[in-house]
């Protein structure tokens, strides 16, 4: 690594000027500037949503560790937000299996992907 970074020192800096706008000039001819605007107008659309809103609301309550282990569990986020799980039902949770990831909940035809899109969130307390 240092080799290259000897072999780098050693080009002119107007060169390397000019290198770094050129690879900047490919990566806006392949729509990066483009693509980030767009991600960030999604990040935003999303943290608005009633699931983002619930996300955030269970972060409040449980901490940040616990609310991106409940995402990444494969539990749902209930769709249109919901009330979020008291700290009993995160007990009551924790002997249950843990669901399936979204993606194995969809079924494949003529290439197209129809998921449920309105599951129930799984509450012992309640029979629900």
């Amino acid at each position: 690594m240092e080799a290259l970074a000897d072999r780098i020192a050693g080009v002119p800096v107007n060169q390397l000027a000019m290198q770094k706008l050129m690879i900047n000039q490919a990566y806006d001819n392949m729509g990066l500037h483009g693509t980030q605007i767009l991600a960030t107008l999604f990040d935003g659309i999303t943290r608005h949503s009633p699931e983002g809103r619930w996300f955030q609301q269970f972060a409040a309550a449980h901490g940040f560790h616990e609310a991106v282990r409940w995402r990444d569990s494969g539990r749902w986020i209930p769709d249109g937000g919901g009330p979020v799980p008291t700290r009993e039902d995160l007990e009551d949770l924790e002997g249950l299996p843990r669901p399936r990831r979204r993606i194995q909940n969809c079924v494949i035809r003529r290439q197209n992907s129809f998921c449920d899109q309105r599951p129930q969130l799984a509450r012992r307390h309640d029979g629900v």
